[in-house]
């Protein structure tokens, strides 16, 4: 009976033992996996993230200078007009061509400085023609006489009258026949205000742009 009791407390005991090291076993993969749960997740991205990550942060920084270099681009383009901006060019027309093949034609128009200093138009040029000059007409004993002028001064305030029978822009070798209707591109050079480009409407050939 003795031997009996003692043989299942032993059995009792071993079985016992043999269910701990499971139990155990499953306490330390749940440990294991809650650690692995636990790492942060930058080390579980793969390399085609970080790539695709480092690209388009690369193309951000490229778009922000692209777009600096920009905005400086248009504060310089501002700059530059509040300078042309104390010379004004206003009222410009020019006459159709009176035949078909004329190589000459005039534009007509005003020039005012509202700058604090005197301003010289030193030059002009069209894509109409070959060249482009000013001119000023001037009656001498009763005779009508036209002359190239290579520069004019326009001082403080002044305000320059480009007009039939008097002073006006003489263009020479036209492309083709000016046509009332069209439009021509004239470039005026001044020597502090820099260039100022207008388009000039052709008025009739006795057009007063009135």
């Amino acid at each position: 009976m003795s031997f009996t009791l003692s043989d299942t407390s032993t059995a009792s005991t071993s079985s016992s033992e043999t269910r701990w090291p499971a139990q155990a076993g499953a306490h330390v993969a749940r440990r294991a996996s809650s650690h692995r749960d636990a790492l942060p997740r930058a080390s579980l991205h793969n390399p085609a993230q970080i790539t695709f990550e480092t690209g388009a942060m690369r193309r951000l920084t490229l778009e922000i200078a692209v777009a600096t270099a920009l905005t400086l681009g248009a504060i310089l383009s501002l700059a530059s007009r509040a300078n042309a901006n104390d010379v004004m060019v206003s009222g410009a027309y020019a006459r159709a061509s009176a035949v078909s093949t004329a190589k000459a034609g005039s534009v007509y128009l005003t020039v005012v400085n509202h700058g604090a200093e005197t301003d010289r138009l030193v030059g002009v040029r069209s894509d109409a023609a070959e060249s482009a000059a000013i001119h000023q007409t001037a009656e001498d004993n009763g005779v009508m006489t036209m002359r190239e002028v290579t520069a004019l001064d326009l001082a403080p305030g002044a305000t320059q009258e480009f007009q039939p029978g008097g002073t006006h822009i003489m263009l020479t070798g036209l492309k083709s026949p000016l046509r009332q209707g069209d439009m021509l591109h004239l470039t005026l050079v001044f020597e502090k205000t820099g260039e100022i480009s207008i388009d000039v409407p052709i008025g009739s050939v006795a057009a007063t742009g009135n």
